[in-house]
């Protein structure tokens, strides 16, 4: 799985929105 893969940095980026939040 390629890391700069459009998908893959949208689901990390929602992540760590999440996890911005939580702080």
């Amino acid at each position: 799985v390629d890391d700069n893969d459009p998908e893959i940095m949208e689901c990390v980026r929602y992540v760590d929105a999440k996890s911005s939040m939580r702080v």
